[in-house]
């Protein structure tokens, strides 16, 4: 039985994207991949922009060159990445994205001896000063001779010209290509710091209208795993860092453009935007991309405060944005706020965006929403397939409360009114000495999951001090509470979690729904993982009887059962899904009783949800209180002695070792 197993438990890991932003000098700008050799190809005229932002749009087509350095993985892991892993994430974009595409194989350009540009009127293009370098490379990976034009350099002379030439031959260049990924597997510094999966950034922007036209990704090969488990963070993974290369990406928003070809940001005399960043690390964008907004009167444990907001404000974002939330007057949508460099800009927000893909850390069922994908068509280069787009439960339809202020405020105001505060939460996970684990499901109901407040060593900031009551806290204590996910905005959510068995250190599970091999034999809640599994609440904890015994299984409040929509009605499978049971209507109980083989009564309560939170159109609802049902074994006599021994399970979860904080 799983209460007498001694368990390592842990919320599962947020796992950091390490995303680094190429300094404005490692990135090659003004690539003309429709020139041709002769200097008169390399015009641009206001009718060739004008006929490349009216072209049809067409499926993008990324092209993978693989370095030697993927050839040294093991030949599983080969497999796994060159069949499984890179075709998954890079298909997808395939599938999503559509771009104009140009005439010719793709030939990229050669980088500089040094950062010395000219720029040569006779060809309308930037050149590099004292000729260019030996080895042209993009990110860790060398770019192939074949893959390169010729050099274009021009020496600056004391009179009044300037010496321009080229030298050398093209390479072949790659065909019916749109983008090319630099493929990598090197144990890199980053790999062993940030305890990195996969990282990624662009490398060369075409000249027409600045798209990124080369990327590289990196593959950490100790990060590299085949287990089951894993697979799936792995491939979200590497679908989030190329999509940082293919746009988003605060070295990228100054580049954007709007649906005519545009700037959106203002450009100087060389085509470039005005200024950059002190580090050089990006050119500054206008305001039209991303405006910083005042939220004068924050809400905190301690008093209002401050607080500034970073929102991409782009046409098709604010739209989406004020969409999903249900806020007419929202700005936008807001990107991350902490993390540093590569995280902060560069992410959405956790606290307003929670499992979208695009946040800066992954933490459950990552999502890629009509949010990202509205950013994808406003830089200018790509239109997208919003079907392919899925869909984000946190905080749609919660209105301008929940996305414009604190969740402290959010959490507070519904305390208040006695109405649920979800998404967020209040209960322990741990007080630093002990468990407290109870159980609950995530939002989207793919997951059992844990309130992942924790105590910190130090006092939060004071504008993430975002509860002024906590069960069992006294008011000194609680500066040194908050969610374990700190991008978050240290706001406490329900958070996936996974355990292993010490008995079997390489046994690992985690609390998701839809993976079978999660479900553990002689399960205590009769539940059942598969791909139709969803997570369902209990009304209270489960019971065992048995000759006047009573024992409480205090730490479950959730579980994952099979669902299925039949003529409108949700429908629930229990016992591996030997027995089905409609649920008519939200908040009907489901009683449920089984003997085990020792002989004890186990009984349970299920609580139907809204039947449109899992499927599509859903039948009237019926009377309540004539459809509770009884699902099971009949009630046991109980001769024995009348003397109740109620044992707490809770006693388990003080032998539980929380691995970690996150």
């Amino acid at each position: 039985m799983r209460w007498l197993l001694l368990t390592y438990l842990t919320t599962v890991a947020a796992k950091p994207c390490s995303y680094q932003l190429p300094s404005i000098d490692e990135v090659v700008t003004g690539v003309d991949i429709d020139a041709r050799l002769e200097n008169d190809g390399h015009h641009r005229t206001k009718r060739e922009i004008h006929h490349a932002r009216s072209e049809y749009f067409e499926p993008m087509r990324i092209h993978m060159h693989f370095d030697a350095t993927i050839l040294r993985l093991s030949e599983e892991k080969l497999t796994y990445v060159k069949q499984t892993l890179l075709p998954s994430a890079i298909g997808y974009w395939e599938k999503v994205l559509r771009v104009r595409r140009h005439k010719n194989n793709l030939l990229l350009k050669r980088k500089c001896n040094d950062t010395f540009f000219l720029w040569d009127k006779s060809v309308r293009q930037l050149a590099c000063g004292k000729g260019c370098a030996t080895i042209t490379t993009c990110g860790d990976s060398i770019v192939p001779h074949q893959h390169l034009q010729p050099c274009h350099y021009c020496e600056f002379r004391n009179d009044t010209t300037d010496r321009c030439a080229t030298e050398g031959l093209p390479g072949m260049g790659i065909p019916e290509t749109d983008f090319v990924l630099y493929v990598s597997s090197k144990m890199t510094e980053r790999c062993i710091r940030n305890d990195t999966l996969a990282y990624a950034a662009h490398c060369q922007q075409e000249a027409l209208l600045d798209r990124p036209i080369a990327g590289h990704v990196n593959l950490c090969p100790s990060a590299l795993s085949t287990h089951s488990h894993d697979q799936e963070v792995l491939i979200s993974t590497v679908k989030h860092e190329v999509l940082h290369a293919l746009g988003f990406s605060a070295g990228l928003y100054a580049f954007f453009r709007d649906d005519e070809g545009k700037p959106r940001t203002k450009r100087n005399q060389y085509g470039r935007p005005f200024a950059m960043n002190r580090e050089k690390t990006h050119f500054k964008w206008d305001k039209s991309t991303i405006d910083t907004i005042l939220r004068p009167d924050w809400w905190t444990a301690e008093g209002p405060v401050v607080h500034p907001v970073q929102m991409m404000v782009t046409p098709r974002v604010r739209r989406e944005a004020r969409v999903h939330f249900g806020c007419p007057t929202l700005e936008g949508a807001e990107l991350e706020n902490q993390g540093g460099e590569g995280t902060a800009i560069t992410h959405w927000e956790k606290r307003t965006f929670e499992n979208e893909a695009m946040t800066g850390t992954h933490t459950q069922n990552p999502v890629y929403s009509r949010m990202t994908f509205a950013l994808l068509e406003d830089t200018g280069w790509y239109r997208v397939d919003y079907s392919m787009a899925e869909e984000l439960h946190w905080g749609a339809g919660l209105g301008c409360d929940f996305v414009k202020k604190s969740c402290g405020e959010w959490i507070s105001a519904r305390k208040a009114n006695r109405t649920s505060f979800s998404p967020f939460c209040d209960h322990i996970k741990h007080d630093g000495r002990r468990s407290l684990v109870v159980t609950k499901c995530n939002l989207q109901r793919d997951s059992v999951a844990l309130c992942n407040l924790i105590p910190y060593n130090n006092k939060l900031p004071v504008e993430f001090r975002n509860l002024d009551a906590i069960p069992g806290v006294q008011s000194a204590g609680l500066q040194y509470y908050g969610g374990s996910v700190e991008l978050a905005d240290f706001c406490p959510y329900n958070q996936e979690f996974e355990w292993k068995i010490s008995s079997e250190t390489e046994k690992r599970r985690d609390s998701r729904c839809e993976i079978e091999t999660n479900r553990l034999e002689n399960d205590e809640l009769m539940e059942v993982y598969g791909h139709n599994s969803r997570c369902f609440d209990f009304l209270r904890p489960w019971t065992e009887r048995k000759c006047g015994k009573i024992r409480t299984f205090h730490q479950y409040m959730a579980g994952c059962y099979e669902h299925s929509c039949i003529d409108g009605v949700l429908h629930i499978g229990l016992f591996n899904a030997s027995s089905i049971h409609p649920c008519h209507y939200e908040g009907q109980h489901v009683h449920i009783r089984k003997i085990t083989d020792e002989g004890w009564l186990r009984e349970g309560i299920l609580v139907c949800p809204r039947c449109s939170e899992l499927c599509g159109e859903c039948a009237e609802e019926k009377e309540k209180s004539v459809y509770d049902s009884f699902v099971g074994d009949p009630p046991l006599d109980e001769p024995c002695s009348s003397t109740i021994l109620s044992l707490s399970i809770t006693v388990l979860f003080s032998l539980i070792l929380l691995i970690g904080r996150s």
